[in-house]
């Protein structure tokens, strides 16, 4: 290898074994890096729509997955306002029930334990 100023120059003197393989080589290089720009076009193409889909799945996947989640909060609230009402209503039941004792039996005091589960 001899060096110039600012260029390498490789020695590339024949040997017998460069001389057959050496031709072969540099086409199948050739064929396999430098393809038409149709086929480049072709498979950049391919490659852009497989992108794009599978772009447009996790965008589908995501907006039924957030859909899924506003459902689940939506009966979330939705139960825990019935159980609030329920609550409510069981406490107006339980005054109820006490002052009716009281008008049936006057004098008796009756007290309720409400146990926390």
């Amino acid at each position: 290898m001899k060096t110039t100023s600012r260029f390498v120059l490789f020695n590339l003197t024949p040997k017998p074994w460069r001389e057959k393989s050496l031709p072969l080589l540099f086409l199948s290089f050739i064929k396999t890096t430098f393809l038409p720009p149709q086929v480049q076009l072709t498979r950049l193409k391919e490659a852009n729509e497989k992108v794009t889909s599978e772009r447009d799945s996790r965008i589908a996947a995501e907006n039924r997955e957030k859909e899924a989640l506003r459902r689940v909060q939506r009966q979330l609230r939705e139960s825990k306002d019935e159980q609030s009402e329920l609550l409510k209503r069981e406490q107006e039941a339980l005054k109820q029930k006490h002052e009716l004792v009281r008008q049936l039996v006057p004098g008796v005091q009756t007290y309720y334990v409400i146990a926390d589960d």
